[in-house]
C-alpha cells in the first residue's frame, strides 16, 4: 500500500509493500519512506489506547534523511538527532517513550531477518556508515531479485493495460487525501473492487465464492498475532503491483460488484458501509477486525465474484 504523508520537508510517499531492514528506511532521492510490511501499524498501549506508529517512524526517517543529505551528518549522528525528534512527537501525544521504544526495539529484533526483494532504490547509507556489512551485502545480493521483480511487474502492467481490464484499475486510489495522507470520502463509492490470488484457486472460488480467511499477507504482517487476526476477504479499488508481482503469471484477478456484496471500508478510525446511502455519512464505530489497515476494503462474509481474468487480463 502507498499513500502520501505531509512532513516538515514536504509530502513523502509512504510505502509498506516490502520487508525493510530496521523496520523503516528511505529511498536514495528521499521522496519515499519505506516501512516494513510485517510491522503491525497499530499498537495497544498499557492504558488501553490504540495508536498508529507510522507517524513516529515517518518523523524519524524524514529527519534522518534530511540531516544526512542537507547537513552532511554521518548516519550515527543523524540517527541520534532523528530519534530525538521522534521522541518529541511521541511524548507530545502523551505517550510514554519507554513503552513505545521498548516495543520498537522488540520489533527490530523480531524482524531483523528479511528474505524478500527490498526496494530497488533503498538508501544503504545507514548500513554502510554503521558498518553493518551483513545487512549491506545481503541487500546488495538481493538487488538483482528486486530489479527482476520490478521488470516483471512493469511487463505485466503493460499487458493488462492493453487488455480487457479497465485502465482505471491502475490509477491512484481516489479515497486518500493527497495533501494530508488521510481518507477522502468525497469520491463516489467504487463500482468495481479487485481481489488478486493464485490461479490454482479458480475452480474453488467459482464454486464457493471468496471466503473469509487469514491469508499470507496478514500472516506475514502480524507475526505472532496472526492467530488473533479476523478471517476476512480483502479487496481493493485498484490492482496493486506488489500483489500482482508476487503471483506473476500465476495471478488470478477477480472483480467484485460492491452493490451485490456486504463490503466495508476502513478509514483508520471508523468503518463505512461501501455501497449504500450511508457512504461518507453514517459511520459504525467500535471494535474493528484485527488485521485491517487504513484504506482497506473488506468483508467478513462470503463475497460473490463478478468476473475472472488471467495475468494478461484475458477473461477466463
Amino acid at each position: 500500500m502507498q499513500f502520501t504523508f505531509k512532513t516538515a520537508f514536504g509530502d513523502k510517499i509512504i510505502n509498506n509493500d516490502y520487508e525493510v531492514s530496521y523496520l523503516a528506511g528511505y529511498s536514495i532521492d528521499g521522496k519515499t519512506i519505506y516501512i516494513d510490511k510485517r510491522l503491525p501499524r497499530y499498537l495497544t498501549l498499557k492504558d488501553g489506547r490504540k495508536i498508529d506508529v507510522y507517524p513516529y517512524l515517518i518523523e524519524h526517517e524524514s529527519w534522518e534523511k534530511h540531516l544526512e543529505d542537507n547537513k552532511n551528518y554521518r548516519y550515527s549522528y543523524a540517527h541520534e538527532k532523528a530519534t530525538g525528534k521522534e521522541r518529541a512527537k511521541v511524548e507530545s501525544d502523551n505517550i510514554d517513550w519507554d513503552e513505545y521504544q521498548n516495543y520498537m526495539l522488540k520489533m527490530v529484533k523480531e524482524l531483523k531477518e528479511f528474505n524478500t526483494p527490498v526496494p530497488p532504490d533503498l538508501d544503504l547509507k545507514p548500513e554502510k556508515d554503521s558498518h553493518d556489512y551483513y545487512r549491506y551485502h545481503k541487500i546488495k545480493k538481493m538487488e538483482h531479485e528486486s530489479n527482476s521483480f520490478y521488470r516483471k511487474v512493469h511487463a505485466t502492467y503493460k499487458i493488462i493495460i492493453a487488455s480487457k481490464l479497465d485502465p482505471s484499475a491502475f490509477k491512484p486510489s481516489p479515497y486518500y487525501d493527497s495533501e494530508e495522507g488521510m481518507v477522502d470520502l468525497e469520491a463516489k463509492p467504487p463500482k468495481i473492487l479487485y481481489h488478486v490470488t493464485h490461479i490454482k484457486n479458480l475452480s474453488s472460488i467459482r464454486k464457493k465464492g471468496l471466503l473469509p480467511k487469514v491469508g499470507e499477507v496478514t500472516r506475514s504482517a502480524h507475526g505472532d498475532e496472526r492467530h488473533a487476526a479476523t478471517p476476512l476477504v480483502y479487496l481493493s479499488d485498484k490492482v496493486a503491483p506488489g500483489i500482482l508481482g508476487t503471483f506473476g503469471k500465476d495471478a488470478l484477478i477477480i472483480t467484485v460488484d460492491p452493490s451485490e456484496n456486504n463490503i466495508w471500508f476502513f478509514t483508520g478510525n471508523e468503518l463505512v458501509e461501501v455501497y449504500s446511502d450511508k457512504w461518507g455519512k453514517t459511520i459504525e464505530e467500535g471494535d474493528f477486525p484485527i488485521g485491517i489497515e487504513v484504506g482497506d476494503f473488506y468483508s467478513e462474509v462470503k463475497v460473490v465474484p463478478k468476473e475472472f481474468f488471467d495475468y494478461k487480463g484475458n477473461s477466463i
